[in-house]
């Protein structure tokens, strides 16, 4: 990455425009790269977000305490792009990535977005401490979904876990004349099975309106299990009941439609 960004800096490229998946958006983030419009969903690779960095923003690698800060640092400031930047993408401007947000204000957004006590109310959460709650969020992202957007995607593999903040998502098969497996509302958590049991997506989970969706990824919760297993075992916990309770609904379906049959 470092020769990469010497060799197109020296080439006098200001712009650096990618994508990303939901999950990737922390590392990506660090780096220096932004986020600059709504996310779209690529029949390839599924639902990503657009990035872009800008090269002699020194003032925003520094703040993300980039990797490449003292390269930036050997060029002039483009305090030109940074201007365009921000009068382009105004709504854009704010870091919402827990890792750079500071202490306290990530969690009192979640509070504000689900509720005014989410470690009640949010099943992920229940049973922790603030500070336990404050730790696993380190470095939770938020993006936001519009109507239709794909969250997730039948037999991808992927282990992310995500948290629904705001607004409504539907769970399918493969039908789309089906009615929906599930219905999510704000505060239900989806994805625990590919990080539990590493199978690929069992189904699809769609946003049925404007969505706002927490995300931690699969690897960081491994580690924070590892180095925190006092808190890992009460995430796990939660995990445990959310997917027994969906298994009790699910086995009472099936009863009733055999009962109807």
């Amino acid at each position: 990455m470092r020769a990469a960004f010497r060799e197109t800096r020296d080439r006098g490229v200001r712009f650096n425009f990618g994508d990303c998946s939901p999950h990737m958006l922390p590392l990506y983030e660090h780096l220096g790269f932004r986020r600059y419009t709504r996310g779209y969903n690529d029949t390839a690779y599924g639902y990503k977000i657009p990035i872009v960095m800008l090269m002699g923003d020194r003032e925003q690698l520094r703040r993300v305490r980039s990797p490449l800060a003292r390269l930036a640092d050997e060029a002039p400031d483009d305090e030109g792009a940074r201007a365009w930047f921000e009068a382009t993408y105004p709504d854009y401007v704010g870091l919402e990535s827990a890792a750079f947000m500071p202490e306290d204000v990530f969690f009192d957004l979640l509070a504000g977005r689900v509720a005014d006590a989410p470690l009640h109310s949010v099943s992920l959460l229940r049973g922790l401490e603030r500070a336990e709650a404050e730790k696993l969020l380190a470095r939770a992202s938020l993006i936001k979904l519009g109507k239709g957007d794909l969250i997730i995607r039948k037999g991808e593999k992927d282990d992310t876990i995500y948290l629904l903040l705001s607004g409504i998502a539907e769970v399918t098969l493969d039908d789309p004349d089906a009615p929906p497996v599930a219905i999510i509302g704000a505060g239900d958590t989806f994805g625990e099975i590919g990080f539990l049991t590493s199978v690929p997506r069992t189904a699809n989970v769609v946003a049925s309106a404007e969505c706002e969706v927490l995300v931690l990824s699969g690897e960081f919760l491994e580690r924070f299990i590892s180095s925190e297993p006092a808190i890992g075992a009460k995430l796990l916990l939660n995990l445990s009941r959310e997917l027994a309770a969906r298994l009790a609904v699910t086995t009472e379906r099936a009863h009733a439609g055999a009962a109807t049959d």
